[in-house]
């Protein structure tokens, strides 16, 4: 997977701004998503939200990140 960055001038925010509203809520929906399987899936553990959400790892971000991405229309 290859990561390319692209500066925009700093008047073209306001242009994208449902873009980046877009992809927000998609990673967060992600997220919350990944947080109830797996609270799901050890609840027989008692495992909670919160020690879930610290397994995350920054590679687990980028991926969600990368889905979120793809999702955008």
């Amino acid at each position: 997977m290859t990561v390319k960055l692209a500066f925009l001038p700093p008047n073209m925010t306001s242009l994208i701004q449902g873009i980046i509203a877009n992809f927000k809520k998609q990673y967060r929906s992600l997220v919350l998503q990944r947080l109830v399987n797996g609270t799901d899936a050890e609840a027989s553990s008692g495992a909670r939200a919160v020690e879930m959400a610290r397994k995350l790892t920054a590679l687990d971000s980028l991926h969600m990140q990368c889905e979120a991405w793809n999702r955008i229309t």
